[in-house]
């Protein structure tokens, strides 16, 4: 056997290990998922599995982002791929959900804001409308 024909069965059996392992951590362990995922983009740049388990990985991790942006670098090679087309939506929703989850605190936070400074405001005047003359 050749020693590229030698390499090129190393790099199928790695990517293969290393797809069965993201695959066992997904659920468990989601830095050793993307980690695996990493290594077998590194191999295999087209390696659609290893995108759609590092945007999974990445959606646990509420890195939504990112994993919007795996799966849209996947669709550029692999257009029909139903799992990614799948996960986009889902991503985009809780992209939307998290947006609306952030509206809501900042204005609960401005709501306080504005009754502390009302209540500070009413400390510094009371005192001079409680005076006796």
């Amino acid at each position: 056997m050749s020693q590229l024909t030698s390499h090129y069965c190393y790099c199928r059996w790695l990517l293969g290990v290393l797809a069965f392992f993201s695959s066992c951590c997904i659920s468990e362990n989601y830095g050793s998922t993307l980690r695996d995922c990493a290594a077998a983009i590194k191999l295999n740049a087209k390696g659609s599995k290893a995108y759609y388990r590092s945007a999974r990985a990445l959606m646990a991790l509420e890195r939504l982002d990112e994993a919007l942006d795996c799966c849209h670098r996947c669709l550029t090679f692999d257009a029909a791929n139903v799992s990614i087309k799948h996960l986009v939506p889902d991503i985009e929703q809780r992209m939307e959900k998290q947006k609306q989850l952030l509206a809501e605190k900042e204005r609960k936070a401005k709501e306080t804001e504005s009754e502390n400074d009302l209540i500070e405001l009413a400390c510094a005047v009371s005192p001079k409308f409680l005076r006796k003359p």
